[in-house]
């Protein structure tokens, strides 16, 4: 049986973003706030296929996409032409240029980032929303972004960054 969280997240992978580049693209930087080197790896079929879309959406074909045990890993081939060409730094500018469709945007941004590395707890059993980032500079991103919408997520930093948001 799924859990919730990977329910919510399969939902969240089918969600049709493919007419707008500029969406698609914040869903790719979504994601790679999360997780740092060349690879992306996740249990989920839906998850995987969804960051392979975007690459291939994006016009980005230089990827394996293995299986190993339970684990779909997404191997970037040559990171360091990646990076420069999808450079997390960008956002703002892309957000900039898109005033009119911004919260569409926010909403692809947030989208990646909980795909790359959320988990959340069934509400029934009161919530706990959470990302994981390798760095304090990339979750602030997003809780900035969240912070507009007066969604308040508190950070903890251990050996990671979690971003998270506690009911009762």
């Amino acid at each position: 049986m799924k859990s919730f969280s990977l329910n919510v997240k399969q939902e969240l992978a089918n969600i049709n973003i493919w007419k707008n580049n500029d969406e698609i693209l914040l869903q790719l930087y979504g994601y790679l706030l999360t997780f740092s080197g060349s690879k992306f790896i996740t249990e989920s079929e839906y998850n995987i296929n969804c960051f392979a879309k975007i690459l291939k959406n994006l016009n980005y074909n230089d990827f394996d996409i293995q299986l190993i045990g339970r684990k779909y890993i997404i191997k970037i081939r040559n990171y360091k032409k990646f990076k420069e060409s999808y450079d997390v730094s960008k956002i703002n500018d892309v957000l900039k240029k898109n005033n009119s469709n911004k919260e569409n945007l926010i909403k692809s941004l947030v989208r990646g980032a909980f795909l790359g590395s959320g988990l959340i707890n069934n509400p029934k059993n009161g919530y706990h929303l959470e990302i994981i980032f390798n760095n304090m500079e990339n979750a602030n991103i997003i809780k900035e972004e969240l912070s507009n919408y007066n969604i308040d997520m508190k950070l903890f930093d251990d050996k990671n960054v979690i971003l998270y948001l506690k009911g009762r």
